[in-house]
C-alpha cells in the first residue's frame, strides 16, 4: 500500500522540485558546465593571442618610425651645420634672399635712456633684509657636529 501511494505521487514529487534543484541533480548538468568553462578558457586563449599579435606588429610599426626619425633627425643636423658655414650664409643670403653687405655709413646705433625708479617702502625692507643677511655668522657642518658654536649657552 505504500508503494501504491509512492508511484501515485511520484509525478507530483518532480513538479514540486525546484527548476534549479532539478536541473543540478542531473549529469548532463556537470558536463555542460564543464564543456562550458573549457571554451571559455579557450575563447579566451584565443582572444589573448590574437592582441598579442596585434601589439606586436603595433610595435614593430612603432620601431620602425622611430628609426626613420631618427634617420631624419640625423639628416637634417647635417644639413644645419652644413648650412651654418659663415661663407654658405654669405652665398645663401645673396642668392636666395637677395641680400648683400651694408656699408659703414648706413649703420647707426640705438641708444635708450634709462629711467630711475625710486625705491619704495618695500624695497628698503629688501636691502635691509640683504644688508642684515650678509653679517649673519656662518656655521659649517662640522662646527654644527662638534657644538664648537653652541659653548656659550652652556656657560
Amino acid at each position: 500500500m505504500l508503494e501504491d501511494y509512492h508511484d501515485k505521487y511520484r509525478p507530483v514529487d518532480r513538479v514540486r522540485r525546484p527548476l534549479a534543484r532539478r536541473l543540478l541533480g542531473g549529469r548532463k548538468v556537470i558536463t555542460l558546465g564543464l564543456v562550458a568553462i573549457l571554451l571559455a578558457v579557450a575563447g579566451i586563449h584565443i582572444w589573448q593571442n590574437v592582441h598579442m599579435m596585434a601589439l606586436s606588429s603595433e610595435v614593430r610599426r612603432l620601431e620602425k618610425e622611430n628609426h626613420n626619425l631618427a634617420d631624419l633627425i640625423k639628416k637634417t643636423r647635417t644639413k644645419i651645420t652644413e648650412v651654418s658655414r659663415p661663407g654658405i650664409l654669405g652665398e645663401i643670403a645673396s642668392a636666395r634672399l637677395e641680400l648683400s653687405p651694408t656699408p659703414t655709413e648706413n649703420l647707426f646705433t640705438l641708444v635708450r635712456d634709462q629711467i630711475k625708479i625710486e625705491p619704495g617702502p618695500l624695497d628698503n625692507i629688501k636691502i635691509t633684509l640683504k644688508k642684515i643677511a650678509e653679517n649673519m655668522p656662518v656655521i659649517t657642518e662640522t662646527q654644527a657636529a662638534d657644538k664648537e658654536v653652541y659653548l656659550f649657552d652652556e656657560k
